[in-house]
């Protein structure tokens, strides 16, 4: 019966983004992420990341229909499939008078970001089975962890739960995180 009560899911909605840069899009989809960039992300004392390159082979995005692919795995990166979405929509954003090449501050938001992630023992278990890790050390060497099937069918719902929700065309990237201490997905949609 408590098993029940467990919290199986978070949603953090962040704010509205008037734009999005190519380093936001790089760090959620990992590209250009190497050994040492990790190391470097780790090394944030402030942050407090635990990253783990071991892992990075786990994560995985789904795109239009359903698919499952390797994270990174699409030809054009995120910041740019918003701007072509933007473009299909005719966005223009309203730039500021004084300084032409920022965007105004009234101008409307084209972009949310949404993370969605759990209790961290039910989505490790869904993702890891009975495979024994220890998630927040960056160090450990998870190079023969296999990702159990549960963590797609958690994906799949929650990519399906987006897609209802703002419509597919709208939901830039859907890219799930297995390399750091809690697995999560961030969803970028247009509003």
């Amino acid at each position: 019966l408590m098993e029940r009560n467990i919290p199986r899911a978070a949603i953090h909605v962040g704010t509205d983004k008037k734009s999005f840069s190519s380093q936001v899009g790089n760090e959620a989809e990992r590209r250009g992420w190497d050994e040492k960039r990790y190391q470097l992300k780790n090394a944030d004392i402030d942050k407090n990341n635990h990253y783990n390159y071991t892992r990075k082979r786990l994560n995985f995005e789904i795109v239009k229909d359903g698919k499952i692919l390797p994270l990174g795995s699409q030809s054009v990166p995120l910041h740019e499939r918003l701007q072509h979405r933007l473009d299909e929509l005719g966005f223009k954003p309203y730039m500021d008078a004084k300084r032409p090449d920022q965007v105004s501050r009234n101008s409307p938001n084209c972009t949310v970001g949404i993370i969605f992630s759990g209790d961290h023992d039910v989505l490790n278990r869904l993702a890891f089975g009975e495979q024994k890790l220890n998630t927040s050390d960056p160090n450990a060497d998870h190079s023969k962890v296999v990702l159990q099937k549960g963590i797609y069918d958690w994906a799949l719902d929650t990519y399906r739960f987006a897609c209802e929700k703002w419509g597919e065309e709208n939901v830039i990237g859907f890219d799930v995180h297995c390399d750091e201490t809690s697995i999560h997905a961030h969803v970028q949609t247009v509003p």
